[in-house]
């Protein structure tokens, strides 16, 4: 199995694969992948598979590894997770993985805090059939005036309540 990732920095692009045996990520000549970026310690991260799943492991770097915005010392990741190391960042090439491979990542879901974007939603999800008048709405479509009517009605009921 060969996992294919992206490193990104200022412009430069690199790509490595990671197989059987774990790959040392840092500025120092002994790392696997050698980066020239003055933010990566010279021994920076790990990346490796383990029971069917890919890990990064931070090496006691000085500025940190950090995954989706968040520092992590070990973490199984998910295949849209954006790794940052220095100011170089790692990204896994989807498009190249075959559905077994796609299986050795997490099947949990992060989100950046700083980047969350809401789904769009198909026509299904927002044109719901109504019970009331059995027609289908949409964001155009007026609801007929006995379904207000009866919507009032009900807050009435509630405020007389309160």
């Amino acid at each position: 199995m060969t996992i294919l990732f992206t490193v990104s920095n200022e412009g430069n692009q690199i790509e490595f694969e990671l197989k059987d045996q774990p790959i040392t990520l840092g500025r120092g000549d002994k790392c696997d992948i050698v980066l020239s970026d003055e933010k990566c310690s010279s021994l920076h991260c790990e990346f490796s598979m383990k029971s069917k799943k890919v890990f990064i492991k931070d090496l006691n770097s000085k500025n940190g590894t950090h995954v989706n915005g968040e520092a992590v010392s070990s973490l199984a990741i998910a295949i849209n997770d954006v790794i940052q190391i220095g100011t170089s960042y790692i990204t896994v090439v989807e498009n190249a993985l075959s559905t077994i491979e796609k299986m050795a990542f997490t099947k949990v879901s992060r989100s950046s805090k700083k980047d969350l974007t809401l789904p769009i939603l198909k026509p299904s999800q927002h044109h719901e059939k109504s019970r009331t008048d059995q027609r289908y709405h949409s964001m155009n479509e007026k609801t007929e005036v006995s379904v207000v009517k009866k919507v009032k009605k009900l807050s009435e009921y509630h405020r007389k309540k309160a």
